[in-house]
């Protein structure tokens, strides 16, 4: 069966040197792609990487996600979201998650496993979103020389963001000490080279030796590395088939190289495997179950508080044919980017009422009422007892202790049994025990409190599920010997109990007693509870006892969203008189109680549309999304104290948007501070009048570095501008140049100038819009379109309608006439130019092509024998006849030539249309060619009297027929004729 790929399958990765600019990957993944943190997230994630494949074959490196909830049966049933196969060829291992601002998992870690020491070693960064792969070369000073060399360990310090990992050392009565390398993508890695020119040997900066840790008593080397939501640290090491855990507090390993090294000490909190796992690779999954791998490849479920393993799940290897099923070609390591949820029980000693009294603490888990077999009560974690005389928060206590939060079906939370009892002879009853349990993950958390008395002090602890996010229960006993009077810190019904419990509040106290004698000192207490009195009072019946506290500062609370509010007291002025206490040890109590505040502020999202804006935008619904991200009590983003207010938005139209919250979010408090990312839904093609329109992306102001969607930090501010996010939209109408083109035949003349109107409609619904002008040509060729005011001719919208008309052309002179234009294409009546406008790069495609056919205009003339005297009437007359037309061309005229008669006296000839005389060419008679001789050509008695007159020239006309005696109208060209007269001979 072959590789069942997952949603997340990126089989192609580019490598990307540090420090070296790389191009864009092809792909970029949906966020959705993204790993899920989350606790009820059903998925670990498994690194395969074998020690040995085989021969010739390419090493087979990638990382697999695995369903707790429905394990594959076999390797090949493993969905493999990215894989290095051919990019990697060295053995890897120390898995890390990463994750984004937004709390998914989106960067894979891990690392050389095993390397000659002469060979580059390297981090492996991968990017799921961008499908990047980032090659980080390790400083070689950073493998000490007692260092094997062999990567056992990895994480992602999911608090600060930091990959540790950690390497065997070898060296003499170093067998439980490794070696502690940290890489932060944060930190600038430097440059390559020194400013001589020689190689930087600590290059690149961000990765370096963070230090040490010592797991005194370790059964073995192996094992793996994962810390919770507080960067508390858990260490398995393990051999063959058993394993023990390891915790140390958060917030001390170094995130940066300027930080000084550190020596962690782990101590040793239980066993974390038994039989058939030694916790090769770890990670908490689903409701706080471990899941481990061992080199025989089995998955196990595994307790987390108690290391007993609950199942195997399945057999993962080989993974590759030929590397062996012990040979790490199964899993390498597991991890996940679930933090897990914890509990941490301590002691706050206010006073010793014996200076030998010390107190001890243990936890135990409630089994499952229906199953109590298979599930009982058991004790969890290393009880812990408080040595020395320091007072305040002791330095021994339970956890933290990674604990299942729900019964194994997910759907009931899990009880835990609290306690504390005295050690030593230590008698509780000389105290004033307060409990108070809060979430440090969780502000709005509880806190769960109360007051206890008797020699055995205990409560039950039902944990309530978050969504989303991991827990970090603190559960503080607070034991104070009774005092005249007492001083009671409590904080207010809505006050934030992650952020009160761990801070430290003083004042003072001021007895007047009976006889005027003035008793002064002061308090002070770690969270909530009875504090502790310095000195303690024990003041007469009877004395008047005032109690203050000192001022609160704004450099105490995680950040500038929080305030302070006055302190309230109970008695209302601070003051009580002292009365008997023997039936009632808490009746001389002042409390004092403190509350914060956090300002928030309303998120406003505004629809704007630019100038000129169609109107019917106007009744388009915008929609889109918004969360807003308040960052936490450790203000770093994508931690499991952050507080995500989320929702969606609709607006028709321009103007405020109206905002929808999720189930229990708000937006109109929401915590000043909180980043708010607003995003607008897809547009809906549907919503645009026609094919012509299109959407341009949205514009957000202001907006996030890469412009995708609008970012603002909320801020506590009376002006509203201050905390909105304003989104612009903007269409786009497909538009295309109206052309008209003159077309001649070639005879034509081309020195007329063409004119005509152009009218382009659109039809938008409620947007008809008119684009009208005129054009004109002279001769052949594209016409020049003169838009009206207010119109254009180059940005006409598509689907225009658009209709061309030519004026009646006339000239150049008389000589042509203009046929009807024909135009292309056309009306139905062929009265117009008729084109509807495409979006086409085809110029062609929005053109109309205006033909004219010209005609020569043909003229003639006559020409009138008149003869001035008798002659016979049976003469006929005859000669020449030549017009030129200069009106195409002075320099060459047109000629036409010919004969005209024979005719008799008082007879006109008309030239005949054959003759194809330009009309206006101006026409003459050039001769007479033949007459008789004489007059009377049989009497000798009369003779022509000279030459003829030839008479004047004439301009042919379109109508040349005369009458005799009298031309035709003036307006007509008069037609040419001579005059010949008679000469009277005597002998």
């Amino acid at each position: 069966m072959g590789i069942k790929v997952g949603l997340c399958v990126l089989v192609s990765s580019a490598l990307v040197m540090a420090g070296v600019a790389q191009p864009p990957p092809p792909a970029v993944a949906a966020v959705e792609d993204l790993l899920s943190c989350s606790p009820t997230s059903p998925y670990v994630y498994n690194l395969r990487s074998p020690d040995n494949p085989p021969s010739g074959a390419e090493r087979l490196n990638r990382v697999e996600r695995y369903d707790v909830t429905d394990p594959p049966s076999g390797p090949d049933e493993a969905d493999v979201i990215a894989d290095f196969t051919g990019e990697i060829d060295e053995r890897i291992n120390g898995l890390g998650i990463g994750r984004d601002d937004d709390g998914n998992g989106r960067y894979l870690l891990f690392v050389s496993s095993d390397i000659d020491r002469d060979v580059t070693r390297n981090i492996y960064r991968y990017d799921l979103l961008t499908q990047t792969l980032e090659t980080i070369p390790i400083p070689h000073n950073v493998y000490v020389p007692d260092s094997e060399h062999v990567v056992r360990h990895g994480a992602v310090d999911q608090s600060t963001g930091v990959y540790y990992f950690t390497t065997h050392r070898t060296g003499a009565g170093q067998e439980t000490l490794f070696t502690l390398i940290a890489y932060n993508a944060a930190v600038d890695p430097g440059s390559p080279f020194l400013e001589d020119g020689s190689p930087n040997p600590d290059y690149p900066e961000n990765v370096w030796i963070a230090g040490t840790v010592n797991t005194p008593d370790a059964p073995g080397v192996s094992g793996d590395l994962a810390f919770d939501s507080k960067g508390n640290i858990f260490y398995i090491v393990g051999q063959d088939q058993t394993a023990a855990l390891y915790t140390g507090p958060g917030g001390q390993l170094p995130t940066n190289p300027e930080q000084p090294d550190v020596a962690v000490v782990l101590a040793h909190v239980g066993d974390a495997a038994g039989a058939g796992s030694n916790g090769v690779g770890v990670a908490y999954g689903q409701y706080g179950y471990l899941y481990e791998s061992y080199v025989s490849a089995n998955v196990r479920e595994v307790d987390p508080s108690t290391g007993a393993d609950l199942a195997t799940l399945s057999n993962l290897g080989p993974g590759q044919t030929g590397s062996g099923s012990g040979s790490g070609g199964a899993s390498t390591d597991l991890a996940s980017c679930i933090a897990p949820s914890t509990l941490t029980v301590r002691k706050n000693v206010t006073g010793r009422e014996n200076p030998d009294d010390q107190f001890s603490l243990s936890l135990t888990r409630r089994g499952d009422p229906q199953n109590p077999t298979t599930d009982p009560d058991i004790e969890v974690g290393e009880p812990a007892q408080t040595s020395g005389d320091d007072l305040g928060i002791q330095e021994a206590q339970v956890g933290p202790l990674p604990i299942l939060t729900t019964l194994y079906s997910g759907e009931q939370g899990r009880v835990y049994h609290v306690e504390e009892t005295g050690a030593s002879g230590t008698d509780l009853g000389d105290y004033l025990t307060t409990y108070r349990c809060v979430d440090d993950n969780d502000p709005s958390f509880g806190p769960i409190e109360g007051t206890l008395a008797g020699e055995e002090r205990g409560f039950d602890l039902t944990l309530i599920s978050r969504e989303g996010r991991s827990r970090a229960i603190v559960c503080t006993f607070t034991n104070a010997p009774p005092s005249t009077p007492n001083v009671f810190k409590a904080f207010g019904d809505d006050a934030p109990s992650a952020i009160l419990n761990n801070l430290t509040y003083t004042g003072g106290y001021t007895c007047v007693t009976p006889d005027d004698a003035r008793v002064e000192g002061t308090w002070r207490i770690v969270g909530g509870g009875y504090a502790a009195m310095d000195p303690v009072p024990d003041v007469p019946i009877g004395s008047e006892c005032t109690i203050t506290e000192d001022e609160l500062g704004q450099e105490q609370l995680p950040d500038a969203s929080w305030g302070w509010e006055p302190p309230g007291f109970d008695p209302d002025d601070a003051t009580i008189t002292i009365q008997d206490d023997s039936d009632d040890p808490l009746i001389n109590t002042v409390t004092v109680t403190n509350s914060v505040t956090q300002a928030t502020a309303e998120l406003n999202i505004e629809k704007d549309l630019p100038d000129g804006a169609p109107d019917w935008l106007q009744d388009v619904e915008f929609t889109g999304t918004w969360v807003c991200r308040y960052a936490g009590i450790d203000g770093r983003p994508g931690t499991d104290d952050d507080v995500a207010d989320s929702g969606t938005w609709s607006v028709t139209g321009a103007g405020t948007a109206a905002l929808t919250p999720d189930e229990g979010s708000t937006a109109t408090a929401v915590p000043v501070t909180s980043e708010c990312v607003v995003n607008e839904d897809p547009l809906d093609d549907a919503d645009l009048p026609d094919d012509t329109w299109t959407w341009e992306p949205p514009v957000y102001d202001p907006e996030s570095p890469d412009g995708s969607s609008g970012v603002v930090v909320l801020e506590d501010s009376g002006d509203p501008e201050a905390n909105t996010v304003t989104v612009t939209n903007s269409v786009t109408q497909a538009t295309a140049e109206l052309n008209i083109v003159k077309d001649l035949p070639d005879a034509a003349p081309d020195d007329v100038t063409f004119t005509g109107t152009w009218t382009c409609t659109y039809d938008g619904g409620s947007d008809e819009t008119t684009n009208s002008g005129t054009w004109s040509v002279t001769g052949s060729g594209a016409a020049t379109l003169t838009p009206d005011e207010g119109s254009t001719a180059t940005a006409i919208p598509v689907t225009s309608e658009c209709v061309v008309v030519e004026d009646s052309p006339s000239g150049p002179d008389e000589s042509w006439e203009w046929e009807p234009p024909v135009y292309d294409p056309e009306s139905p009546d062929g009265s117009s130019g008729l084109v509807v406008l495409e979006d086409s790069d085809d110029p062609g495609a929005n053109t109309v092509t205006v033909s004219n056919a010209a005609a020569r205009v043909f003229g003639g003339f006559s020409v009138v024998k008149d003869v001035v005297g008798e002659a016979d009437p049976a003469n006929r007359y005859a000669g020449t006849w030549e017009c030129a037309y200069s009106g195409d061309d002075p320099e060459n005229p047109v000629v036409r030539s010919g004969e005209w008669g024979p005719v008799a006296a008082g007879e006109v000839w008309t030239v005949t249309t054959d003759a194809e005389i330009p009309l206006g060419s101006v026409c003459e008679v050039t001769a007479e060619t033949s007459r008789p001789d004489r007059p009377f050509p049989d009497s000798s008695l009369w003779v022509w009297d000279g030459d003829p007159d030839l008479g004047e020239s004439v301009t042919a006309s379109d109508d040349p027929r005369v009458e005799r005696g009298h031309h035709h109208r003036d307006e007509y060209l008069r037609p040419a004729r001579y005059v010949q007269r008679q000469q009277d001979i005597h002998g």
